[in-house]
């Protein structure tokens, strides 16, 4: 029979700091990059043990104690931002930390009625949601407890069906179990439960069960793809940002590094890729010439303008110093009016450069070309900047797609126009004050081989890596064979930043059952397949992979059946996961379920906060 309700003490604000910080220091310790590349992941399994251990329990002065904590830790998860702007760190652990320290909130609402280990699932899940799906600078979501799954066979599979949110609730119901096995031992079964103790192992061991069922599902069979050959040259952000002669500092170096990668090749590569903004060359997007003509200006707080001689410059150069020098197509001393031939016989020590003025290129005949560039869009009644990759194929180019989500503060100025000081010092900061524009979606290029074979390229740019879209929604819309990311971190030096990008990365390539290709400026450049095992990754000889100078030449694996002509395997709508085919609806099937378990957690049930009705069982 039901007994009075068993009263939980109240909790000192200062043991709740204590607790909750614990917790973060446990989240900070499973990070990738810390101690080893791809972190200590496991300890997720017991990181919200102390948080709802004792959050669970009411006090005063309880949320501050948990917002203070949250937002030293959330801060920590983001240390690697002090490389770049320091002082971002305040509202990036300010305003997350709200949002996470509202799971205790609603832990401690749900304590009443939900053994620990559904109400912890619950509670972290809400906070988590907020903190990754309000926009900035509301929020800064970045990294999901899932994400600490990445290395973990037996449980980055299930990611093919429930993504990285479904990880989340793995773990933190995991924790719950724990917690709840611990107020059993320290209160005993009246005192501690209100339900079944087989509800309680439900709970909390049936998720990481089910994760381990559905990795038994298995990732698209696949078969050797295009070769490409990957081109690190490890430069520093500062003379990216603020060098004084960019051919000689960016895109000299790289294609010397490119040339040497080639001449270490057994077989040439279908596609070279550069990193992020890597060609020191502006192209101009659908309309803006007409625009330019008509009298369409730029933002006036960006301070800069385009006209006329600018379009014809940069034109001229990706004339002369691709189709010319890479490729061979053109005589690079008369492309555009040899306006950049004597910067081009500035080369002249280059060993490129006699084989250049001959036309014959760089790259092998038949090798498509891949790199990060800035181009200029129309964007309502003005002209703005857009971070994009252009391919350059064996039937010409160049195919343009541009980056998604932008990295707020170094591309995207809001809300901070109309201040001044800000767009100085993140002119200081990065050399120019950011005026970009999204792309509507990720694009979507094709790779040619020399055998008849076509590859459908997913191209996405840096901050994209974090979130889902543009990886999901090319293949809603079609068929993706490989994703490639072009992505410039040097910004934040050896920091673990690179690490958590290479781990979101598995995600991605697991979640959607493609291999994903990640070319950086500066490291770390690598290739995972669709289970999440890394195929190769650049590393000096001394195996360090960040801010190192490199080529890494690799085959890419792609779903068996690709784009072979005359194949009778199918082709549209094959090879998707399903969480490409659910992913869009993921996000708001778990935002319902929580507020539904929060709301009714909180509903029928009489006592004081951290009470519950224990029953035997």
């Amino acid at each position: 029979m039901p007994t009075d309700p068993a009263s939980l003490p109240d909790l000192a604000p200062g043991r709740r700091f204590l607790a909750t910080l614990a917790t973060w220091i446990l989240i900070y310790g499973s990070q990738p990059g810390l101690g080893r590349p791809d972190g200590f992941g496991h300890t997720a399994f017991v990181a919200l043990v102390p948080w709802a251990y004792y959050s669970c329990r009411p006090g005063p002065r309880a949320f501050l104690a948990e917002w203070a904590a949250c937002a030293l830790g959330v801060g920590g998860m983001s240390l690697w931002m002090h490389h770049l702007l320091p002082w971002l760190l305040i509202p990036m652990t300010i305003i997350p930390g709200f949002w996470m320290a509202l799971g205790g909130v609603a832990l401690r609402r749900m304590v009443r009625r939900y053994p620990l280990a559904l109400a912890v699932p619950t509670a972290w899940m809400m906070a988590e949601l907020l903190r990754w799906l309000m926009p900035a600078p509301l929020s800064f979501g970045w990294w999901r407890l899932g994400l600490f799954a990445h290395d973990t066979d037996w449980l980055i599979g299930s990611a093919r069906v429930w993504g990285t949110w479904g990880l989340t609730w793995v773990f933190a119901a995991f924790c719950g179990w724990v917690a709840d096995l611990l107020r059993l031992r320290r209160l005993g079964p009246e005192g501690a439960m209100a339900f079944p103790h087989s509800c309680v192992h439900v709970l909390g061991l049936g998720p990481l069960a089910l994760a381990f069922a559905l990795c038994l599902s298995p990732a698209p069979a696949t078969e050797p793809g295009p070769r490409v050959l990957l081109v690190q040259p490890g430069i520093e952000q500062a003379i990216k940002a603020f060098g004084t002669d960019p051919l000689q500092e960016l895109y000299r170096d790289a294609v010397d590094l490119t040339h040497e990668g080639l001449q270490s090749m057994a077989e040439p590569p279908v596609l070279v890729v550069w990193g992020e903004s890597m060609l020191p060359f502006f192209l101009p997007g659908v309309g803006v010439v007409e625009a330019q003509r008509g009298g369409m200006g730029t933002l006036e707080h960006a301070g800069w303008t385009l006209d006329a001689d600018k379009l014809a410059r940069n034109a001229a150069g990706a004339a002369t110093f691709v189709e010319g020098v890479l490729l061979g197509r053109v005589d690079p001393l008369t492309a555009g009016r040899g306006r950049w031939a004597p910067a081009l016989n500035q080369m002249a020590g280059a060993p490129w450069h006699a084989d250049a003025l001959r036309g014959v290129g760089v790259l092998p005949v038949g090798t498509s070309f891949l790199t990060g560039l800035i181009t200029w869009v129309v964007d309502g009644d003005v002209i703005r900047k857009q971070n994009s990759a252009a391919l350059w194929g064996p039937e010409g180019g160049p195919h343009l797609a541009s980056k998604v989500h932008l990295v707020p503060g170094a591309e995207q100025a809001d809300p901070y126009t109309s201040m001044p000081f800000v767009l100085a010092a993140l002119r200081k900061v990065g050399g120019y004050v950011p005026d970009f524009v999204p792309a509507e979606r990720a694009g979507v290029l094709p790779v040619k081989g020399r055998d008849g074979l076509t590859w459908a390229m997913g191209v996405s740019i840096c901050y994209d890596n974090v979130f889902d879209d543009p990886y999901r929604e090319p293949l809603e819309r079609g068929e993706v064979d490989f994703f490639c990311i072009l992505s410039n971190e040097a910004w934040y030096k050896r920091s673990v930043e690179m690490d958590h990008l290479v781990a979101m990365t598995r995600m991605k390539a697991v979640a959607v059952g493609r291999s994903v290709v990640r070319a950086t400026n500066s490291g770390v450049s690598i290739v995972v397949d669709p289970e999440g095992r890394t195929v190769a990754v650049l590393e000096d000889g001394e195996g360090r992979r960040k801010m190192v100078r490199g080529t890494l030449g690799v085959q890419v694996p792609v779903p068996l059946g690709g784009h072979i002509p005359g194949t009778d395997r199918p082709r549209e709508g094959a090879h998707r996961t399903f969480w490409v085919r659910t992913g869009r609806y993921q996000p708001a099937f778990w935002a319902l379920l929580v507020v539904l378990l929060v709301v009714f957690g909180g509903r029928g049930v009489t006592g004081a906060p951290g009470r519950v009705r224990p029953t035997h069982g």
